[in-house]
């Protein structure tokens, strides 16, 4: 996997006014916003509720996941 963040999620972002931001990048072609939330702490909430409900289906894809925050786009490695 490549640590430079995919155009198409850029793409998806840009202009994107939420704070925190979790971007799904599936099978190496598509972006899509799963979710985003004012703060922090949101965030951390909403991503906990996100990984016991939507990661078991999408860990057996070609995927790889985003954040975004008020300074930087990082990805996010996932463990079971």
């Amino acid at each position: 996997m490549s640590d430079k963040v995919p155009k198409a999620v850029e793409a998806k972002l840009s202009g994107y006014s939420g704070k925190y931001v979790l971007v799904v990048f599936l099978d190496g072609r598509d972006a899509f916003i799963d979710f985003s939330c004012p703060t922090h702490s949101d965030f951390l909430v909403e991503l906990r509720d996100w990984k016991r409900k939507q990661w078991p289906a999408l860990k057996r894809s070609q995927v790889r996941l985003f954040i975004k925050d008020p300074t930087a786009i990082k990805e996010l490695h996932l463990h079971d």
